[in-house]
């Protein structure tokens, strides 16, 4: 006789029993718990908090008195601290009608090359609008189609402040100078007075000639005209050339000034 073999379904639990939870692999908190708040992350690991986003959107703020006072007493620069390549001994860097065409690599020295060009800040604002052609500022680097300056002979309170302005309303160091521009009259003598004493006409003061041919000029009458320090230089046409005037120019400088000037890389 046959028996036939059936599976039988495992007993039920017995009653009163609990069904034991899967063991976690973890002895501490969670993963999720364990998490930093956002305040507690290193600076440059967070996301800006928005008192810090709001700072940041905050216009730059004029230079305080003590930055003023710091700046128009600087001492004059060495030109040993410019690691720039010298000029040839025998090159006349004062020929003005041998100056390339052409943009320049910063950094260099430079001059507005009209009245009315706007300085603005690197958050993008206005900081002042020069009322005087050919301040001369100190190009150090280019910053998104414009070029990132430090404005030497910018008024107080921005003299030497930094900031930005368009290339083409600058005129290079070492690049050919229009015709028609005081600048061409006054930029051979300025190149003279940066590379030594000598270049100085008989009974002037460099530094005071420097610091008032960096602040710029006005045109009047058919005249430009430096003034500061109590001197004026001036150039008048002549010819169809301007021709400069130092007669007016102070004897002494009230303080010290950067005559070296920057010559572009390339």
């Amino acid at each position: 006789m046959f028996i036939a073999a059936g599976c039988s379904a495992p007993p039920p639990p017995s009653a009163g029993v609990p069904t034991p939870e899967p063991p976690t692999p973890f002895s501490g908190p969670r993963p999720e718990d364990a998490q930093p708040a956002p305040a507690d992350l290193p600076a440059e690991d967070r996301p800006p908090t928005p008192e810090e986003l709001a700072a940041a959107a905050q216009p730059e703020a004029p230079p305080t008195a003590a930055d003023v006072a710091a700046a128009a007493d600087l001492p004059p620069a060495d030109p040993a601290d410019n690691p720039l390549p010298a000029p040839p001994a025998d090159a006349d860097v004062t020929d003005v009608s041998r100056w390339e065409e052409g943009a320049a690599q910063p950094p260099y020295s430079a001059w507005t090359r009209a009245a009315g060009v706007t300085l603005r800040g690197m958050g993008g604002d206005a900081l002042l609008t020069l009322e005087r052609a050919g301040v001369r500022v100190e190009v150090l680097g280019e910053r998104g189609g414009e070029l990132s300056v430090q404005c030497i002979g910018c008024p107080t309170p921005w003299r030497n402040a930094g900031g930005l302005l368009p290339a083409d309303a600058l005129q290079p160091m070492m690049r050919a100078v229009p015709e028609d521009s005081p600048m061409a009259a006054l930029l051979p003598e300025r190149v003279a007075w940066a590379r030594s004493q000598e270049g100085v006409p008989a009974g002037l003061d460099r530094d005071a000639l420097c610091r008032i041919s960096d602040g710029g000029y006005t045109i009047s009458g058919g005249v430009a005209t430096w003034e500061g320090d109590g001197g004026r230089i001036a150039a008048k046409k002549r010819g169809g050339a301007w021709v400069l005037d130092l007669k007016g120019a102070p004897t002494a400088a009230s303080g010290t000034w950067r005559c070296p000037l920057t010559t572009p890389a390339g």
